[in-house]
């Protein structure tokens, strides 16, 4: 084989290899550039996806800061209600108390004035002159010797009044028919009917009113008049 054959295929070989080895570096510049892209493509996707991801997180934190909004006002509504019903329910229990106290006041002062009102009545039956003073105020003068109660008016407008001397034997029954109570003021007016039996039934024969009022704890009569 002669020179002029042996440089031409060592010139062929270099060629070859040459392009090969530019082949190869394009490919490889190749394969980095769509890899870079590919790269750059998932970065902007996955960007993409915190984002929204983000939003949705901000969207559903304000959601649940309105609905704790919404529950706390809800709950201050309830704890002013249930405060109101606290209130309610301690001025409730204090008129029910009270009202009891006033119920048995008045039930024991009833008592009390029947009590004393049978004991005025047979004072004045019996001409008990002394008991008659003691248990009637100073706007009544008991008149012994024409048995008579007299009552002092009040004011230029209320002339005097006069009560005779009631006697138990006329009438066979007597109970209370009205009656107010004021506790404050200490003052009670009463009405008692007075009754006899006549053709098998009970009659009202007349019918007393008297006012009393408190004097040293004692209820004492202020006027007693005839209905």
């Amino acid at each position: 084989m002669n020179k002029g054959k042996w440089t031409n295929r060592i010139t062929g070989l270099l060629l070859l290899l040459l392009a090969l080895t530019v082949t190869a570096c394009e490919t490889e510049s190749g394969e980095n550039w769509s890899a870079n892209v590919d790269q750059e493509e998932y970065n902007e996707d996955d960007l993409e996806t915190l984002i929204s991801t983000n939003e949705k997180l901000v969207d559903r934190l304000e959601e649940k800061m309105d609905e704790n909004r919404t529950l706390r006002a809800e709950f201050e509504e309830l704890e002013a209600e249930n405060t109101e019903l606290k209130e309610d329910l301690l001025t409730y229990r204090q008129q029910t108390l009270e009202t009891e106290q006033y119920v048995n006041r008045l039930l024991e002062t009833r008592i009390e004035i029947d009590d004393t009102v049978r004991a005025f009545f047979m004072a004045m039956h019996e001409r008990n002159l002394a008991e008659l003073d003691q248990m009637t105020s100073d706007r009544i003068t008991v008149d012994g010797e024409r048995e008579l109660l007299v009552v002092t008016g009040q004011g230029a407008e209320e002339t005097d009044r006069s009560f005779h001397f009631l006697q138990v034997d006329t009438f066979i029954s007597m109970r209370q028919i009205n009656m107010d109570y004021d506790r404050n003021d200490d003052y009670f007016h009463v009405v008692y009917g007075l009754y006899n039996l006549e053709e098998e039934a009970f009659n009202r024969t007349a019918a007393v009113q008297i006012e009393f009022i408190l004097d040293d704890g004692n209820w004492i009569v202020d006027t007693i008049t005839y209905q």
